[in-house]
Order: structure tokens, then C-alpha cells, then sequence
């Protein structure tokens, strides 16, 4: 239960404290082909290895890190201008439930 809760407090520092809102108008302006999409997903696999302290979830971290992007990629993709919350609700399940 703790690491889920470690996982969850990385996810929240990551899309909520330390994006930029930069980061977040380049990727829904240029989408895949955003550098900040890429750096962001970094992040996040970073994250997961400093809440967790411990290089032995490096396998963890990655596919979250793949995960991040994929999940994000495809919001990005997929939401319009009036569908733009309801996106962002699907996304941050998806986050949490991978």
C-alpha cells in the first residue's frame, strides 16, 4: 500500500507541480512532436525511482515512463477544444490505474 501511494504522490508531482504550463501549451500545440512530452515522461520515470528509493524498480519505472508518454499522446491527439476536461479526467484515471 505504501508504494502505491508513493507512486501516486510521484504522479502528482509530476503533471502538477513541476510541469511547466509551457511544457503543457508546446505538447497540445506540436503533440508527438514535442521534446517536453519526451522530457516529461523522464520525469516521471525519475520520480518513480526517488519516491521508491530503490534502483531495483528501474523495470518499474521505465514502463511507467512508457506508459506516461503513450497515455499522454494519445489524450493529446484525441481531445477537442469542448472536450478538452473530460480528456483530462480519462487521462489522469489511466495514470493512476497504470
Amino acid at each position: 500500500m505504501i508504494i502505491v501511494i508513493k507512486l501516486l504522490l510521484a504522479h502528482f508531482i509530476g503533471d502538477f507541480m513541476i510541469q511547466p504550463n509551457s511544457w503543457v501549451a508546446e505538447k497540445e500545440r506540436i503533440k508527438a512532436k514535442s521534446l517536453k512530452l519526451y522530457l516529461h515522461g523522464l520525469i516521471h520515470g525519475l520520480l518513480v525511482l526517488l519516491v521508491l528509493w530503490d534502483l531495483n524498480y528501474w523495470l518499474l519505472a521505465l514502463l511507467l515512463m512508457v506508459l506516461h508518454i503513450v497515455i499522454d499522446s494519445i489524450k493529446l491527439y484525441a481531445q477537442k477544444e469542448r472536450s478538452r476536461s473530460c480528456w483530462f479526467l480519462i487521462d489522469q484515471l489511466l495514470h493512476i490505474v497504470s
